[in-house]
């Protein structure tokens, strides 16, 4: 519609629908709210439009109004019979439509004609919760003036103060403080608002909740601290804040994860080094019985693993040196007697703590005193799977040349090769592939390498193995193939070289 008065009047004489709709259930009159033409919204209105009418998700043209802030339009739908708390399928009405907008004047309007400021949309959040989320501090103050809770919970028990603290909008907690949020409401999921602004690194909304009195360690009983979230999401900046506003270090959430553990995870590694300068606890161990070098050596992040290697006492000084030492260290402590099969809790050996470090040289040391190249930990999983998934090349050619077994399985019946694959490291399956790595293997689910490959939006592991004759509808133990996992993981392009090459949903290879 494009507001032209003349042409809607001689269209209304001839008699044109006023109540016509369009694909989206648009009347003329919900168009001419949207663009703002008051003057044609008159003459539909004198012409007997209906002012309630409502498009196909049941938003009025006085939503639509107050929405984009038609001020005048919103009056004279009013004036014509508008309902001014009529509601759409997705609960809003007018007034949570101009608050989140921060249209004042409309704001203003809409409760003087009794628009009820209680009401809320389908996430159970009122006209003040929007505006207060949406930085939207003038409505917000308006809306407060009457008496609303400022800590009201939505339906996923967030309040304006945490919505506002998550989305890292500064002036709009700067402002909910001010009309006396509280910083250590806790929500009945446990976060706070400083523990959620922390998860998503929003530096400056934590030291500002912590300059007006945030407790820097309250959580909920099954919910991280702010210092867990800070360094799981590897946000070193904000950890630091943390930490300085006297967070402790050594808590523990729910699992027994303390901030390191959180920290070598994520392979925060300039973190992890900041909590051991500050003597956090190395031996700390989870429900899970990981330790934070095994959570950092679990997810290869060989710095963070290194860095915790000089103080955890978790594995052999054999192991440790294979991780951090020399070859010539490492090679004195074998003419000493020291056991190249020694075996740490977790049934890993040194050559398992060499194959992460990726270095051909350590490998080749521990493998001419005596290790046993495919030693296999408390999971089945032997080095040669340790360096295939973490992409540690030069190791795993050098346990291949002396003969590692490139089929062996770990205990789910994983190769390195299916291993590799899952980690998306194209060198790792180019050198197993050139060792002889059987393509076609599956794990104890019926998984293959490709099936592994394909859910990534990474298209080198997918074409690596399409040229070495992979069976590509082959599907596992559920039905599942390449295909399907390309289109459930929506990787269009991994998705199109699968079919190039003959995939097809109606032909399955053998489960």
């Amino acid at each position: 519609m494009g507001g032209d008065l003349p042409a809607l009047q001689a269209l209304l004489g001839r008699g044109a629908g006023l109540h016509d709709r369009d694909g989206n259930g648009y009347t003329a009159l919900i168009w001419a709210a949207v663009r703002g033409h008051e003057q044609v919204l008159r003459a539909l209105l004198e012409a007997g439009a209906d002012a309630n009418a409502a498009d196909a998700d049941g938003r009025t043209a006085l939503m639509k109004a107050a929405r984009y802030g038609h001020t005048g339009i919103v009056r004279a739908l009013l004036a014509y019979g508008a309902h001014v708390d009529a509601r759409a399928d997705y609960g809003g009405t007018a007034l949570l439509e101009a608050a989140k907008a921060g249209h004042v004047r409309v704001v203003r309007r809409l409760l003087e004609s009794g628009a009820d400021h209680r009401l809320t949309n389908d996430r159970g959040r009122t006209a003040f919760f929007e505006a207060a989320a949406s930085d939207r501090t003038v409505v917000a103050r308006l809306l407060c003036d009457r008496g609303i809770t400022v800590d009201q919970e939505d339906a996923d028990g967030f309040t304006p103060l945490m919505s506002a603290a998550t989305d890292g909008r500064l002036r709009a907690v700067k402002a909910m403080v001010a009309m006396g949020a509280s910083v250590n409401h806790v929500a009945p999921f446990g976060g706070t608002a400083l523990t959620l602004a922390a998860e998503m690194g929003e530096t400056a909304v934590v030291r500002h909740l912590l300059e007006h009195g945030a407790d820097v360690n309250l959580h909920g009983p099954d919910s991280p601290t702010a210092l867990m979230n800070a360094a799981h999401w590897r946000h070193r900046t904000t950890a630091l804040a943390l930490l300085e506003a006297g967070a402790e270090m050594d808590a523990r959430g729910e699992d027994g994860w303390t901030a390191l553990m959180h920290a070598a995870w994520g392979g925060n590694s300039r973190l992890v080094r900041v909590l051991l300068e500050r003597d956090a606890d190395v031996h700390a161990v989870g429900t899970d019985g990981y330790t934070a070098l095994r959570c950092a050596a679990t997810k290869g992040h060989l710095a963070a693993a290194q860095a915790l290697a000089a103080f955890d006492s978790g594995i052999g000084p054999l192991s440790r040196a294979a991780l951090i030492g020399s070859p010539a260290a490492l090679a004195a402590r074998l003419a000493a007697g020291a056991d190249a099969n020694a075996r740490d809790d977790w049934g890993q050996t040194p050559l398992h703590w060499a194959a992460l470090r990726g270095g051909a040289p350590v490998v080749r040391v521990l493998l001419t005193g005596g290790a046993d190249v495919d030693a296999k930990d408390r999971y089945g999983i032997t080095a040669l799977m340790v360096a295939a998934a973490f992409g540690r090349t030069a190791a795993a050619d050098r346990l291949l040349r002396n003969g590692a077994a490139v089929e062996a399985r770990a205990d789910d019946g994983a190769t390195a090769l299916i291993r590799a694959a899952e980690w998306r490291q194209d060198g790792s399956i180019q050198v197993l592939l050139a060792h002889g790595a059987d393509v076609n293997a599956r794990d104890h689910e019926g998984n293959t390498a490709l099936i592994a490959a394909a859910a990534s939006p990474e298209t080198e592991p997918v074409r690596l193995l399409l040229q070495t004759g992979v069976d590509v509808n082959a599907a596992n133990h559920a039905g599942r193939t390449a295909l399907a996992a390309a289109r459930e993981h929506l990787c269009a392009e991994v998705e199109a070289l699968l079919r190039k090459a003959g995939a097809d949903e109606t032909r399955h290879g053998r489960p």
